[in-house]
């Protein structure tokens, strides 16, 4: 049994990512932003625990940390997207954008990979795996 810990799977991706572990049998966390009752949906179905976190906050991550076991599996997945065209794309949304889909997934993995991961998992020569979706 592995111990994964997935962000962004109140939905989509991230929900069938949690599914699919549970039903292997794994331990599974998620982190998620908005969507509380999808995202209490999601772990009452799988028994995954849910954790509500913006990935884009490095003090929020190290927040859900505090309450996550080590783990063997890593699995960024949140992002968001904006559809708009990019001359009515505010700033402010051009700057969320990036500070979910590339400043979330740095903080995930900086402070997942370095203070968080089960020490073999980053001393061994091959198998680790940090998956990004």
């Amino acid at each position: 049994m592995k111990t994964v810990i997935i962000t962004g799977g109140s939905r989509g991706i991230g929900a069938a990512a949690v599914r699919a572990f549970c039903a292997r049998g794994d331990r599974v966390a998620f982190l998620y932003e908005k969507e509380d009752e999808k995202a209490q949906a999601v772990a009452a179905e799988t028994g995954a625990q849910a954790v509500r976190c913006d990935v884009a906050d490095e003090a929020a991550i190290r927040a859900a940390f505090s309450q996550l076991p080590g783990a063997d599996v890593l699995i960024n997945n949140a992002g968001i997207a904006d559809y708009d065209l990019i001359n009515v794309i505010t700033p402010a949304r051009w700057r969320r954008l990036f500070a979910v889909n590339v400043d979330g997934a740095q903080n995930y993995g900086i402070i997942s990979g370095k203070r968080h991961v089960r020490r073999p998992f980053c001393d061994q020569a091959s198998g680790r795996r940090v998956i990004s979706a």
